[in-house]
């Protein structure tokens, strides 16, 4: 399986978000579409949402619109279309709401993705 496709990331997503003792929801909104694929809920009663994407694509813009809702709300709202950016969020994530020390920075997975994507 290609590890930038969404079925893929979407599963990495549930496994990751598992092992911090958090459950991802599959967001669907009944009457409401462009809503996030994924609500994330973490320990501590911390919430945030994810949109996954295969390698390279953008959210639609019905999807930018419900993204902006959930941030206007104050909600953390995340685009990750690849296994680069997933391990961004998972390492956001437990710095910041688990308090977990992490061996790679956010910032240098930031900087690894930047260089990816300018080849």
């Amino acid at each position: 399986m290609n590890k930038d496709s969404e079925k893929y990331l979407e599963r990495k997503l549930c496994a990751e978000v598992k092992a911090m003792g958090g459950i991802a929801y599959k967001f669907v909104s009944p009457g409401r579409r462009g809503v996030p694929d994924r609500m994330c809920v973490l320990p501590g009663g911390r919430v945030v949402f994810v949109e996954l994407k295969s390698y390279g694509k953008k959210p639609t813009p019905l999807q930018e619109i419900e993204i902006g809702r959930l941030k206007d709300l104050g909600f953390e709202v995340f685009v990750i279309d690849s296994t680069e950016k997933l391990e961004v969020l998972s390492s956001h994530l437990r710095q910041k709401y688990l308090g977990q020390w992490v061996t790679v920075s956010g910032k240098e997975l930031a900087e690894q993705v930047a260089r990816r994507e300018n080849k």
